[in-house]
Order: structure tokens, then sequence, then C-alpha cells
């Protein structure tokens, strides 16, 4: 996808985005100020953030077997480790606000869509060993490569789950006792976007929340989240542009936020 598409919309979110000041929302007020605007310290960053960088250094070459809509930096089929982490893993603000995020919900369950290294993994099983996390990975050179980081980190908490996730996701919906959190970082097609989301959505109650990455990788991204965020069943969503937040709360009214991160 043109780079000057992502340029263009980044640009258009900085003019429409606002802060916490630009929030009438009590609920939403919380939210902002216990993720985004929450400054705590958190040792498990420093430990992540050193993983970070070792992997960075890691030259261990991969073959890479992708199920999605591929990367925007390479095609090739063989990466190193350093090269994943540089140009396909998720930017470090991003991962933790998703820490952020678990701490502030305090979910029994959360799925992941795309392990990757599992880095991002990491991130979310982090804040609590008693929080269960499932992830879907349909690479197994990659997969295979981030249960050795789980073992090695020592998060018995983190279930690894191998294929295609049209065939496993199903299933692995069944096996999940409730869908409390999911983080959409797999397939970055309209088509693939749109189904998982449906999916998922059959096991989503008030307080469960999604997070879709990339919101705006392609122009088959961005009419993907619009129209979820158009679902009925979808009250508040919100666009921090490099991702977006749904919330099913049936007590609030329908709103759409462009927010600040």
């Amino acid at each position: 996808m043109s780079l000057l598409f992502q340029i263009k919309h980044f640009l258009l979110h900085k003019l429409k985005s606002g802060d916490a000041y630009s929030i009438h929302s009590p609920f939403l007020f919380e939210f902002y100020n216990q993720t985004v605007a929450y400054n705590k310290h958190f040792y498990s960053f420093v430990e992540l953030k050193s993983l970070r960088n070792k992997l960075l250094q890691d030259q261990t070459v991969l073959h890479i077997h992708d199920l999605g809509a591929g990367s925007q930096k390479t095609r090739s089929s063989t990466r190193q480790v350093k090269d994943i982490v540089k140009n396909s893993g998720k930017q470090e603000f991003v991962a933790q606000f998703l820490f952020r995020l678990i701490n502030h919900l305090r979910p029994r369950t959360s799925l992941e869509l795309g392990t990757s290294l599992g880095l991002t993994s990491l991130y979310l099983a982090s804040v609590d060993s008693k929080h269960k996390v499932y992830t879907v990975e349909g690479c197994a050179a990659t997969r295979n490569y981030a249960q050795q980081l789980f073992r090695k980190q020592k998060k018995s908490n983190v279930t690894s789950v191998l294929g295609d996730i049209d065939v496993v996701l199903p299933k692995v919906l069944e096996e999940m006792e409730v869908l409390d959190f999911v983080f959409f970082d797999a397939n970055h097609t309209y088509e693939a976007t749109l189904k998982y989301f449906r999916w998922c959505k059959e096991r989503a109650h008030d307080g469960s929340v999604f997070v879709f990455d990339d919101i705006y990788w392609s122009r088959g991204m961005k009419a993907a989240w619009a129209e979820i965020c158009a679902d009925q069943d979808v009250m508040i969503s919100v666009d921090f542009f490099y991702f977006g937040v749904l919330f099913f709360r049936k007590n609030q009214p329908k709103q759409h936020f462009y927010l600040k991160i």
C-alpha cells in the first residue's frame, strides 16, 4: 500500500484527534487516563525492553509461511529475527499501551490473533499470571520461536495455537470460557478482518474489549474498521490511528472518538 495513503491519514488524524480534555464521557475519560496517560513505572517494561533489544540483535533465520496479507517491508520467505522485530513487530509504545489496558481491564482471558515472535504476547501475559492468554499463529517457524520465548520467560499462562486462523479460530473460541479481550493482528485484509470480528463478536459480552492493529494499513483495513465501528453492537469506538479500540457497553450511547496516543 502506498506510503502516501498512510501519511495522508496520519495528518488527517492529527487534525481531528484530541486528548483527555476533549473527552466528555466519564467512562472514556477514565479509560484514557488509565491507559494512554498513565505514567506509572512497571518493572515488566524494563524486562521486556531488554528482551526486545536482544531480539534486535538475533540473526536467527526463520522460514516464513505467511497466510495473511504479507509484509509491507519485504516479500522474502526467509527473514532474520532482528528484521522481523524491526519491520513487523509492534512498536514499543503500542505494546506498552496493551499492557496498561490489560492492567486496567483485568480480563480473565485474552485472545491474540497473530503471535509472530511472541513479544506482544509477553506484554499481555506479564500483567497477571492468572490472566489466561490464547495466541494463534499460522507460521510454524515464528510460533516455535515464540514458544521458546514463553518458556524462557516462564509464562505458563500463555496457550499457543498453531494453524490457519480460518480453521482454528472457531475451535479456540469454543475452548475459551469467556472472551474478555481480543487483539486482532493477523490477516490484514478487509474480508478476513470482518470475518474474525464477526466470529469473535458472537462470544463478546458487555465488558468485552476488542483492539484492531494497523487500521490504516491499507484501504481495505480502513474500510473494514469503518464497517466494524458502524456495527449496531459496537457502542464506543476509538481511533488512535495506529490501532482502534471497541467497547460493547450497552448502557453507553453510540459514539466514535479520534484520540492521540
